[in-house]
């Protein structure tokens, strides 16, 4: 009878494993639910910056390609944009050089994530040229 007992319970236990794995409606809206954020900037708001080395811009959620390359901008200038999906860091390469001593304003606006999700705000990184 034990032995009865524990083959019964078996496809109850591998029918949970299977799904426990299982992703639900809800699953994905919880997602979404959760907003988009930008975690870092480099430089942040009021810092000098290199230069030469491009901004970065680090964000809570894989975003979508276009969307960083639509939304990213050095007022005023031509950028190239470059995204890193595995660190879900974006790049911000001028296509001419930063004049050392010069401010300059970096908006973030239109961000979409992989999800669905937008980024509420836009935002401002105003920094100096070093």
């Amino acid at each position: 009878m034990r032995r009865a007992a524990s083959l019964m319970a078996f496809p109850l236990l591998a029918a949970v494993v299977v799904l426990s794995g299982c992703t639900t409606d809800s699953d994905v809206e919880d997602d979404r639910a959760t907003p988009l954020t930008v975690l870092s900037t480099s430089p942040a708001d009021g810092d000098d910056w290199v230069a030469s080395e491009p901004l970065r811009v680090r964000f809570s959620k894989p975003v979508t390609l276009t969307s960083v390359r639509d939304g990213l901008r050095i007022v005023g200038m031509t950028v190239d944009v470059q995204y890193d999906a595995a660190t879900r860091t974006a790049f911000v390469k001028p296509e001419k050089p930063l004049v050392p001593g010069r401010p300059y304003t970096l908006t973030i606006l239109r961000i979409v994530a992989e999800d669905g999700s937008t980024l509420s705000d836009v935002i401002t990184i105003n920094f100096k040229a070093s």
